[in-house]
């Protein structure tokens, strides 16, 4: 390579940085601001008796577990949206969008079917039935604010795909605001019953809140008519018919399954050691809901750069700029290991006053600051995992982000975990050591995947004849060059 093309990739390298940068910074305040929530539940809780944190962190492990199913399978609308986008076929936008909501919808039916069942799952885990009442009363409550989360977080993506990210941005800092202060009024007034019941009460209102400011928004933003006179709305009528089509309702589930299984084997890997730990009583499972609460705090870092991630590179692979998208991985990968490192780092030098905030019980300390050096390791690798499965997810690859994710937690992380916790009695400690070697199983997988497997020219070919097989109104499959094998792929 000349000095002249070094320079010319250097400055090419510095804008791209410098781009990316402009967009993972409010990305990040939109994800810390949905996820936040939970995080402030967790302080007002840490505040209550340890039987009250032991309900609510009961609940909420539920919930996340339940939730984590259309949230993943919302996947394939980040794949095909920001794909399209890159085509600029904003018609088929809108068809994928209305197709998620849908899908979502129905998917609700069974999520409210366990809920109500809520009482039954929490007595046969839980041995103390006080406990398991007073989880379930938990459940009932978060209810009616789940269907709005999931569908504002669709929402929220389906902006953030076309670089709209100011109003998802003032929606999530007035989310923060919301359940500070709706807590402050419900979870510290009167008997410590309504106290904890408060929590999930906050979050309901300011859930259901959150849908209605995007709502508005998005038709407020979008209330002028297009180039053929019609308003969003009548947009959206348009697209109907086109959100039932069986052959983009296929490509959208092929597409939605593994991205669920991606999401869903993320959350209940650490949510169903919640439930595991009751083996161990009480503190543990309060312990562990602490330590998941402080990974929050920088979890919102990393997952706002894969989200940018994969918006950035479905574009750019809907544009057909393979190189783009090709230095738009690498750079992603390093903007996440420096920002989480950065912010891991912090909070694990700041662990002392961060846990005394969130517990009030000694015991339960004693055991969060024997696990935080092995959760400072953790939230590396997970940041850079979340970066990584969100390339895959830009490409549509998430069939392979699937089966890579269930090998490291199901086959590595927790059967060693189990191993480390029972037979060595390491009890918590032995599950987040086996979490960091199943994260970093994925983590090495998939970065030999991307270097040996992925072709960019490709993977641009084959997004362009996704999208112009899906669209039936402005076909451009004249225009495409014929797709290459996969197997040709050098």
């Amino acid at each position: 390579m000349t000095s002249k093309q070094l320079l010319e990739s250097s400055r090419y390298l510095l804008k791209e940085v410098w781009k990316m940068s402009f967009i993972i910074l409010p990305v990040i305040i939109i994800h810390m601001g949905f996820d936040g929530m939970d995080l402030v539940n967790e302080v007002f809780l840490g505040s209550l008796s340890l039987e009250s944190m032991t309900a609510g962190v009961l609940a909420q492990a539920l919930c996340a577990c339940l939730i984590a199913v259309p949230l993943g399978m919302s996947g394939a609308q980040e794949t095909l949206v920001s794909q399209a986008y890159g085509v600029e076929n904003r018609r088929l936008m809108r068809a994928v969008l209305l197709r998620s909501i849908i899908i979502t919808l129905f998917l609700f039916f069974p999520i409210i079917i366990v809920c109500c069942l809520s009482k039954f799952i929490f007595q046969v885990i839980q041995h103390d039935m006080n406990v398991a009442n007073m989880a379930s009363k938990y459940v009932w409550v978060m209810i009616p604010g789940l269907f709005p989360f999931v569908i504002c977080k669709i929402l929220s993506s389906y902006m953030i795909s076309q670089d709209r990210l100011l109003i998802p941005c003032l929606v999530s800092i007035t989310n923060i605001v919301m359940t500070v202060t709706l807590n402050l009024l419900f979870s510290s007034v009167g008997h410590d019953a309504i106290g904890y019941l408060g929590t999930a009460t906050s979050s309901s209102i300011t859930r259901v809140f959150s849908l209605l400011m995007l709502c508005c928004s998005l038709l407020l933003v979008n209330a002028g008519p297009d180039q053929h006179g019609d308003s969003f709305i009548q947009q959206c009528k348009g697209t109907i018919k086109e959100a039932f089509d069986l052959k983009g309702i296929k490509e959208h589930i092929k597409l939605a399954i593994p991205s669920a299984v991606v999401v869903c084997v993320d959350h209940w890997s650490l949510e169903s050691l919640t439930y595991i730990l009751t083996e161990f009583g009480e503190e543990y499972v309060s312990a562990h809901s602490v330590v998941v609460s402080i990974t929050l705090i920088a979890y919102g870092i990393p997952d706002g750069v894969a989200t940018a991630t994969t918006s950035n590179i479905g574009c750019a692979i809907g544009s057909k700029q393979p190189k783009r998208a090709k230095w738009l991985c690498w750079i992603s990968i390093v903007i996440s290991f420096v920002l989480t490192l950065a912010s891991a780092g912090l909070i694990f030098g700041l662990r002392e006053p961060i846990i005394c905030i969130m517990v009030q019980n000694k015991n339960v300390e004693y055991i969060i600051e024997r696990v935080m050096p092995v959760v400072f390791v953790y939230q590396i690798q997970d940041g850079v995992q979340l970066v990584l499965n969100g390339i895959l997810l830009g490409l549509g690859k998430q069939f392979w982000s699937s089966i890579i994710i269930v090998i490291g937690y199901c086959i590595v992380g927790l059967p060693i975990g189990s191993v480390l916790a029972f037979t060595l009695d390491l009890k918590i400690l032995g599950y987040w050591i086996g979490l960091c070697l199943g994260l970093f199983a994925i983590c090495h997988v998939i970065v030999l995947y991307l270097m040996a497997h992925v072709d960019w020219d490709w993977e641009c070919d084959k997004a362009q004849k996704r999208i112009a097989e899906l669209d039936h109104v402005n076909s451009i499959k004249s225009t495409l060059p014929p797709l290459k094998t996969e197997k040709s792929v050098p």
